[in-house]
């Protein structure tokens, strides 16, 4: 007996009743039958007809979705056409099998720009909490775009025209378990996983992508609940101390710390609407009840016409909390230079004495960086077992006439610094591998007695490079390459003795590692922020991550809740 299949009628124009639009309003079809993502109609984004259009124009914390909700389906087939400008911050993708509008399973579809002539399909399995698992992952070539276009990005409008691969078509299979992703007609992977059975079609954006010649076949099915739309955005957050005393503006690059009695502090850097030269400021929200309320943000650190954050709070064996301070000259303020300062809380953050320059080998930072160039700090302060305090930081190098701007130019290399005072002073820095320059924002952990292990962002290579110390970082192994990729990490060491990796990519990722570093759990999406992270550890074992909602755009600080369990991260809801 023949399987008789349904084709569903997939368009936008005069058929909205056949679907439910998540997120951003403003999805459109042309004539012609291209589908725009709803980031094609935000006046901010394409306000010059003859330039480049504004590629942070979408609030990027949140995705776009358009759910084909008129029928769902157990067996799919669907297929679309795919087109990404340079700039479509951050990724489209697939959406099939929908329960509801939070929980499916959705391919995503990424340009890999820097790292390779790539596009990485993703497919993931989204669950009621809005967490994402990964479940397969493979790569496929796309049409070559010039090299001055991936590393320094389209100058005019007709480069930006120009910037994207040409068309593929994606195309997902789901038989029972079965799943099957092709591009262009090969297969990217295949995989099998049972947990959503049967459910709707549709599509996710986030930026400036494009869709056409959507096709969605499949054997018609009934939802064992009533198709419903979500309320709020998943996963779940909040806003320390509290949205409107965080204030409108950029808040970003968030710092975070738990103390000995039970405090929890949390820092950013951030800059209220307009003068844009006046640089940023760094405030400070605190919580005596393990994170259930925040007071509201205070100023505790500025410099005028410079951009202030920091980068660690660390709380010293004697009580008193530090605060590492970096300082950046806006732009246009010529003659001065970045600064690095400590400045000391006696009271857990009720008050900030001023401002002491960080010394390095017993020279004041302004005074090393003569001798040794640039160098930015990156990762807290941490102590180790032995009652040494260690932090990373990075050089800043670039080849002869190269622009920091392009990572092709760039010679980064991550540095160790010790302290054996408990963070008073602190030592020589270490290179972990001296003649490896494609390194930069490390971050380390103990896992045992004197045996650290570190993972650091790659500048080229598909993967983080990694490297041990068995004598508490005065000596390391030669880098090698990871398994695993991260931007901007985040690695926190738990009570359970667990590794938390978080990083920032198209949404924040979080893995974890039961064996050292040596393996990972399935990585995790628990947002869609592409976000700079906080991470600190509770009394009860719950995980605090901070993040920022906008990248290069303003936005607020959002806080998140997780607990650690052999299968990866777990949500946690409202307190």
């Amino acid at each position: 007996m023949a399987v008789l299949f349904d084709r569903l009628n997939t368009a936008l124009a005069a058929n909205e009743r056949n679907w439910t639009f998540v997120g951003t309003p403003g999805w459109k079809q042309s004539a012609e039958g291209l589908i725009y993502p709803p980031t094609w109609s935000l006046p901010a984004f394409d306000e010059d007809p003859h330039g480049v259009p504004n590629l942070y124009a979408h609030e990027l914390a949140r995705e776009d979705y358009a759910f084909l909700s008129s029928q769902a389906l157990a067996d799919t087939d669907i297929s679309v056409e795919h087109k990404c400008p340079y700039g479509s911050v951050i990724h489209g993708g697939v959406i099939f099998r929908a329960m509801d509008t939070c929980r499916f399973y959705v391919v995503d579809i990424v340009d890999m720009g820097r790292k390779a002539q790539d596009y990485e399909l993703t497919l993931w399995r989204q669950d009621a909490a809005g967490y994402r698992k990964v479940i397969a992952r493979g790569r496929a070539s796309h049409s070559i775009v010039p090299e001055r276009i991936v590393q320094m990005g389209p100058q005019t409008r007709e480069e930006w025209e120009h910037s994207s691969p040409d068309w593929v078509t994606v195309r997902v299979q789901a038989s029972g378990t079965f799943i099957r992703v092709s591009l262009d007609g090969r297969i990217v992977f295949e995989a099998r996983d049972r947990t959503w059975p049967a459910g709707c079609a549709g599509l996710v954006a986030r930026g400036s992508v494009l869709f056409r010649n959507l096709k969605v076949v499949g054997l018609a099915a009934e939802l064992p609940k009533p198709w419903t739309e979500h309320q709020g955005e998943p996963p779940w957050f909040f806003y320390p101390g509290g949205k409107e005393s965080q204030g409108a503006g950029f808040n970003a690059y968030p710092a975070v710390g738990h103390t000995g009695d039970g405090t929890t502090l949390m820092t950013w850097w951030h800059h209220p609407p307009g003068r844009k030269s006046a640089g940023t400021a760094v405030v400070l929200t605190r919580s005596e009840d393990e994170g259930r309320t925040w007071t509201p943000p205070r100023r505790i650190f500025s410099r005028e016409g410079c951009h202030c954050g920091c980068s660690s709070i660390f709380e010293h064996k004697n009580g008193a909390v530090s605060c590492l301070i970096s300082v950046t000259p806006v732009a246009g303020h010529e003659g001065a230079v970045p600064q690095t300062y400590v400045i000391r809380s006696p009271d857990r953050g009720l008050s900030w004495p001023a401002a002491d320059e960080l010394a390095i080998a017993g020279r004041p930072l302004s005074v090393y960086r003569e001798r040794h160039g640039r160098f930015s700090f990156y990762s807290p302060w941490v102590r180790l077992s032995d009652g040494a305090v260690v932090m990373c930081a990075y050089e800043h190098q670039t080849v002869p006439g190269g622009n920091a701007g392009c990572n092709a130019d760039r010679l980064d290399r991550s540095l160790l610094i010790r302290s054996l005072d408990d963070g008073f002073t602190w030592e020589e820095p270490i290179h972990f591998d001296p003649t490896n320059f494609d390194h930069n924002e490390c971050m380390i952990a103990e896992t045992a007695p004197g045996r650290l292990v570190a993972f650091m962002r790659t500048l080229a290579a598909p993967c983080m490079w990694t490297s041990t110390s068995e004598d508490g970082g005065k000596t390391w192994s030669r880098l090698v390459q990871s398994s695993v990729s991260a931007e901007c990490p985040s690695l926190l060491r738990h009570s359970s003795g667990a590794l938390i990796l978080a990083s920032r990519g198209y949404g924040t990722f979080v893995r974890l590692s039961f064996d050292g570093g040596k393996s990972w759990t399935p990585e995790c999406r628990i947002s869609p922020a592409s976000a700079m992270i906080g991470m600190t550890e509770m009394k009860d074992g719950r995980v605090l991550i901070a993040m920022h909602e906008g990248y290069r755009v303003p936005g607020y600080i959002r806080g998140q809740w997780f607990c650690v369990s052999p299968d990866g991260p777990v949500a946690v809801e409202d307190l």
